[in-house]
C-alpha cells in the first residue's frame, strides 16, 4: 500500500509542477535527431545565453526504426551557484514525407532545472521536428510547445548540418523565442555515432 501512495505523490508532483516559463524557454534544448541505424548517438555541445556559455551532453538510442529514446544533461555555474538542467525524451519517427523532401518526428520530453537560484523548475515539451535535404544543405526546423500546469509557451529551433559523415555530425543552429520579444540563442553541437 505504501508503494502506491508514494507512486501517487510522485505522479502528482510530476503533473502539478512549478516552473517559470521565461526560464523554461531560455533553457530548453532539443538536440535529438533521427537516423536509420540502431547505434547509440552521443551529443556534445554548447550555447551562449545571456553572455554565459552553457555546455551540454546527451545520449540517444533508437531501438526500432521509428522510436527515439534519449536524455541530456547540462550543468551551469552562475555566480556562486551550480545548477543542473536535464531532460528525458521519447520520440516517434513518422513515415510520412511531404513531397519526398521532408522527414518528421514527434518528441515528448520532461525537463528539469535543479539547484538554481530560482529553485527547482520542471516543465514538459511536445516538439515537432521537420528535416529536409535540399541539394547539399540539410536543414532542421523544430517547433516546441512548452508547458506545465500553469503556463504554455512556444519556441522554434532552426539548425543546419555543416559537416557530416557516417560517424560524426556537426550542427549549427539557433533557439528562437517568440514571446514577449523575439530573441535568439545560438548553439553548436557535435554528434558521434557509436
Amino acid at each position: 500500500m505504501l508503494k502506491y501512495i508514494l507512486l501517487f505523490i510522485t505522479t502528482t508532483n510530476l503533473l502539478l509542477c512549478n516552473s517559470n516559463k521565461y526560464l523554461a524557454t531560455q533553457r530548453t534544448i532539443i538536440p535529438f535527431q533521427f537516423t536509420y541505424n540502431a547505434n547509440p548517438i552521443f551529443h556534445f555541445g554548447g550555447m551562449v545565453q545571456n553572455d554565459n556559455q552553457r555546455l551540454f551532453s546527451g545520449l540517444q538510442i533508437q531501438p526500432t526504426s521509428n522510436l527515439i529514446i534519449g536524455g541530456l544533461i547540462s550543468p551551469q555555474k552562475s555566480e556562486n551557484n551550480l545548477s543542473l538542467y536535464y531532460q528525458i525524451a521519447i520520440g516517434y519517427i513518422s513515415n510520412f514525407k511531404l513531397l519526398n523532401l521532408f522527414s518528421n518526428s514527434y518528441q515528448l520530453s520532461l525537463h528539469r532545472d535543479r539547484f538554481s537560484a530560482n529553485g527547482d523548475l520542471r516543465w514538459f515539451s511536445f516538439s515537432v521536428v521537420e528535416s529536409a535535404k535540399v541539394g547539399l544543405l540539410k536543414m532542421r526546423l523544430c517547433w516546441n510547445h512548452l508547458f506545465n500546469n500553469k503556463w504554455e509557451e512556444k519556441s522554434l529551433s532552426l539548425s543546419s548540418i555543416i559537416f557530416s559523415n557516417k560517424k560524426v555530425k556537426l550542427r549549427l543552429g539557433s533557439l528562437i523565442n517568440i514571446n514577449p520579444d523575439i530573441s535568439y540563442i545560438p548553439y553548436l553541437f557535435i554528434s558521434f555515432v557509436i
